[in-house]
């Protein structure tokens, strides 16, 4: 788990802003409506 939340965070810096969010708000709904983090995650 530590090396997967390492290759994370150090991705979404890497990469452009938009995944960084895109991320953070795919967290809010998982917490919040885990059924739509499920659907856009398959969708994406």
């Amino acid at each position: 788990m530590s090396a997967f939340a390492r290759e994370k965070k150090e991705g979404h810096e890497r990469v452009d802003g938009s995944f960084c969010r895109s991320r953070t708000v795919r967290q809010k709904w998982a917490s919040t409506r885990p059924t739509s983090i499920s659907l856009r995650q398959d969708f994406e």
